[in-house]
């Protein structure tokens, strides 16, 4: 018996798809912290496609085949592939929506609408075998044919990825900075990949019936790395409490910048005012608030800007601001926002401390880590100096 090639081929890509998404899990999962529920409806997106890529081998294996129970594994096979293809599409919207919306989104009358198309095209999907709506197989040749039901799958399917789409893209609309639009990007790439897919196994004819599945598990899993890589980007270079940079993504910007010889740069480095006496006087719960609320006031000043920022918390109650785009007016412009928004906070009923910050600035050529520092200590001194007259006219 001669080799089948067009199996070989099904079980070849998605084997390999298989082994990608496999390391994306372990790349992902860390038994020693406590994982979001962003992250984990991003590892049951992983999960769903390893199941999709398992249900193309056998289906690829099981079509036209006359071994026993051939059928069955081929109708079965066909039932977890039309399942997760929605599936992925839908867990890709929550996914969007709780990292437009916070880490725990959780809109229930929203999530509860959204999921009625879900569950619908799912009953019809597993009623298949007796309502032949989605796609038969005929019981003589044990062949695979769409049903008329398959454009409506893919309706709903793509319908998820689109309104994922559309939904950042209104996000950003509301945004009001280059900063905070430009983080939302990667997200809209996710269903470049499927796209380009779906057109491959419409447009050639070779891979219309054969290879549809295969190609559409390509596509897939290649958004998944791609999403994978930003997630452990952000992980690597996001400071766990405030959500902000870290100091090793602002070691990163002054490197990518000098690389890209935009050399002139403007910093804003700021300290939390009587800090030691909030963690002191209040314990460290109402220490670690105070920065989540800086980091807060902070970045909503840095989202208001036209031009581009960077904001990181460099260590401790410091946070610096930084830009190769900013003239002198915009960054006093952006420290009156910062200003307007601590005024704002300790105007609050329920505060139980208030928020002040000292703001030290500095402007120079970067060529080099050398001339990083010498800003940043610049703009420290001048911070100090700042505190210190504050501490003056106190006394």
């Amino acid at each position: 018996m001669g080799i089948d090639y067009r199996v070989l081929y099904f079980a070849q890509l998605n084997t390999l798809c298989i082994l990608l998404l496999v390391i994306v899990l372990f790349r992902l999962r860390n038994r020693r912290e406590t994982v979001s529920a962003r992250r984990r409806a991003f590892l049951r997106m992983v999960w769903v496609a390893i199941a999709l890529c398992v249900s193309d081998v056998f289906s690829g294996l099981c079509n036209n085949g006359t071994f026993s129970g051939a059928q069955f594994l081929n109708e079965a096979s066909n039932i977890i592939y039309y399942l997760g293809i929605t599936w992925i599409g839908y867990i890709w919207m929550v996914f969007v929506n709780m990292r437009l919306n916070g880490l725990e989104y959780n809109h229930k009358r929203m999530m509860i609408l959204s999921s009625i198309p879900l569950f619908a095209i799912s009953l019809v999907i597993l009623l298949n075998p007796f309502i032949h709506f989605m796609f038969t197989v005929d019981p003589v040749t044990n062949e695979y044919q769409r049903g008329p039901g398959v454009y409506l799958h893919w309706i709903v399917s793509w319908g998820y990825l689109f309104a994922a789409e559309i939904n950042v893209l209104l996000h950003m609309k509301k945004l009001p900075g280059k900063t905070a639009k430009r983080k939302l990007v990667p997200l809209l790439w996710f269903i470049a990949a499927p796209i380009v897919a779906a057109v491959v196994q419409m447009v050639v004819p070779m891979l219309n019936e054969n290879l549809q599945c295969t190609t559409m598990q390509c596509g897939i899993t290649f958004s998944i790395v791609v999403m994978t890589f930003e997630v452990l980007r952000e992980k690597i270079s996001m400071d766990s409490l405030t959500g902000l940079n870290n100091r090793s993504a602002f070691e990163n910007y002054i490197s990518d910048n000098m690389i890209l010889g935009r050399n002139k740069l403007r910093l804003i480095m700021s300290d939390v005012d009587h800090f030691k006496n909030i963690n002191d006087v209040l314990g460290h719960l109402m220490g670690d608030l105070a920065l989540k609320s800086v980091s807060d006031v902070l970045k909503t000043a840095c989202n208001k800007q036209d031009f581009n920022v960077f904001l990181c918390r460099y260590g401790g109650d410091e946070f610096v601001i930084a830009s190769t785009e900013a003239s002198e007016e915009d960054m006093n412009s952006l420290i009156r926002d910062i200003s307007e928004g601590l005024g704002q906070f300790n105007s609050g009923s329920r505060n139980v401390f208030m928020l002040e910050i000292s703001i030290g600035q500095a402007f120079g050529r970067c060529d080099s880590f050398e001339d990083a520092e010498a800003l940043i200590k610049q703009a420290d001194d001048q911070m100090y100096e700042q505190k210190k007259a504050k501490k003056a006219q106190r006394t």
